[in-house]
């Protein structure tokens, strides 16, 4: 065992024996560290979580990238494009693509108990991921459009059904404005859920072939293309091969299409997302502060407490800067406690919050009714690697007195 490390372990076992000002501070150390840690522990999995719920309730609804007309945006398209697309196969074979789904959009009016309410439809086939609705389904089942005859059956959000007093089982009469007035009966088979205004205050899940149909297009036509990633997979970086694919393998026949990035048309809650990333940030510096300010006094109390012996350290020959390495070690030995004191606050907090959902929110605010919990090993592998680093730079701070301590003085007899 070295020598700066032996004296830092004697320190330590002395000062838990006697008390006084050191071993206040060196508890109260501590715990800032902990506190801190757990803190910052805390933030980032919250942070992450909601990037990864708000994203994932978008993208599960739209996909990362739709392949729709020039100038057509969700909802509101009109002209649609041929599904029969030559590089169809090569979309699905893309690096990370879950999934290619053919969607249609139509809007209406629905009257019942004399409110009306505006609506839309998204028409989905037999082939569509409806994952994300099951996720969300709070009441009755998902429609089934796997039946060769064109299906009647429709889902709304719950928020939709109880503003137009309906209830899973009724009967739907819905308008659809046009050159003409067209209507339609639907049966109210699920209700969903999803937490986001956008989303559950508008549209409704219909029957591709009833949109096609009553838009006079073909079986083959629809009003966009979505490309699904999966789950961790960046999309962005797939983006130059989606570019090639339409530079290299579309022909006259196809439909001309333009690729939209799905947080253009939602850009107000991603904005929102990297406001809560700034907070993180803010947060982590704030606390990384705080505990390295608790640090730096907790160790110039044992500084001045031990000033007789630095001095006489300092008379047997010892360099001030081996002197500094064994006030350091025993300050990251409190930084090592207090962390994994942090860490477990924060795993506990983090599992039973996961598991139970105990903190809710307001849904109208958060876009989300709990406080969502994201804590991958490589964030929380992050938070603690920067804190120890940040705590082992800050400890040198109050060990530059040292240097200035004059064993004459120090070891003068009172």
């Amino acid at each position: 065992m070295k020598l700066s490390l032996f004296i830092a372990n004697r320190i330590r076992k002395t000062g838990s024996r006697t008390g006084g000002l050191s071993s206040l501070g060196t508890r109260l150390a501590t715990a800032a560290v902990a506190v801190s840690l757990a803190v910052m522990v805390g933030a980032i999995a919250i942070a992450n979580g909601f990037q990864s719920e708000i994203k994932g309730k978008i993208t599960g609804f739209t996909g990362e990238v739709i392949l729709a007309a020039p100038g057509q945006k969700i909802p509101s398209i009109q002209h649609p494009i041929s599904s029969n697309l030559s590089y169809w196969s090569s979309l699905e074979q893309m690096s990370g693509i879950a999934s290619v789904e053919r969607v249609a959009y139509l809007g209406g009016m629905v009257r019942n108990n004399g409110e009306v309410q505006g609506i839309v439809f998204k028409g989905v086939d037999s082939l569509y991921n409806l994952s994300l609705f099951a996720d969300h389904l709070v009441e009755g089942r998902l429609p089934d459009y796997t039946s060769k005859k064109t299906s009647t059956e429709v889902l709304l959000s719950k928020r939709l059904a109880d503003r137009l007093g309906l209830s899973v089982g009724d009967p739907l009469t819905v308008y659809f404005v046009g050159d003409r007035i067209r209507v339609r009966k639907f049966s109210l088979t699920g209700l969903y859920n999803l937490g986001l205004n956008e989303f559950d205050e508008l549209f409704g899940v219909a029957d591709l072939r009833q949109l096609q149909h009553l838009q006079g297009w073909e079986s083959d036509q629809v009003a966009a293309v979505e490309l699904h990633w999966k789950s961790g997979a960046d999309y962005e970086e797939a983006l130059p091969e989606l570019d090639h694919i339409f530079l290299e393998e579309s022909t006259e026949q196809d439909s001309v299409v333009l690729p939209q990035i799905i947080r253009g048309n939602y850009r107000h809650i991603y904005d929102w997302l990297d406001l809560l990333d700034l907070n993180v940030f803010v947060i982590l510096v704030l606390m990384i502060v705080v505990s390295g300010f608790n640090m730096i006094s907790g160790l110039l109390i044992l500084l001045f407490e031990k000033i007789q012996m630095i001095g006489l350290l300092k008379a047997l020959g010892m360099r001030s800067r081996q002197i500094c390495s064994i006030f350091v070690a025993r300050g990251m030995r409190i930084a090592l406690v207090g962390m994994a004191a942090g860490n477990a606050i924060a795993l506990l907090f983090c599992t039973t919050q996961a598991r139970f959902q105990w903190m809710g929110l307001d849904p109208e605010n958060y876009f989300v009714d709990h406080v969502p919990i994201d804590l991958s090993f490589g964030a929380w592998f992050a938070v603690n690697a920067l804190a120890l680093l940040a705590m082992f730079l800050i400890l040198w701070l109050p060990t530059l007195f040292i240097s200035r301590v004059s064993p004459a003085r120090t070891l003068k007899v009172e």
